[in-house]
């Protein structure tokens, strides 16, 4: 998830962050596939920026079918 919100705009935001991924899980499913999805570093978003932060979250809100990664980058 790209982009930046408001202070005041970030419940609003995860509202609709989960319901997208709630959606977009649904259909991975499908497939036989899960939905992975990989919180960015601060200078891309700040909605999560810590892997602990974007895991708990998804559990809270019982999203199905949705993973959180991490990127691994070798360089």
């Amino acid at each position: 998830m790209q982009g930046r919100h408001g202070d005041d705009e970030r419940e609003a935001a995860l509202d609709r962050f989960a319901e997208s991924l709630a959606i977009l899980g649904a259909h991975a499913r499908q497939y036989g596939v899960s939905l992975l999805y990989e919180p960015l570093n601060r200078y891309e978003t700040n909605m999560f920026n810590r892997q602990a932060d974007a895991a708990d979250w998804l559990r809270a809100q019982g999203i199905g079918n949705v993973i959180s990664c991490c990127a691994i980058c070798f360089t």
